[in-house]
């Protein structure tokens, strides 16, 4: 994957990153990691949901809208 940003791990610079799902211990749910390919260290962690998807879908039975 090109990373376009320019963007680089904070530990080892390197600038490949990969995302990983995820169920962490003690968690009910699902997660999405985006880490660094080379040394691992988690850069940050997407919903494994698409919960603005849910959430506008829910909107539209509800007749009302997500602005």
């Amino acid at each position: 994957m090109t990373n376009y940003s320019g963007s680089k791990c904070p530990k080892c610079t390197n600038s490949s990153f990969e995302m990983v799902e995820d169920a962490p211990y003690g968690s009910k749910y699902k997660h999405m990691y985006i880490r660094c390919m080379s040394c691992k260290t988690l850069v940050t962690t997407v919903p494994y949901f698409n919960t603005y998807a849910a959430l506008e879908k829910i909107a539209k039975k509800l007749g009302t809208r997500l602005d």
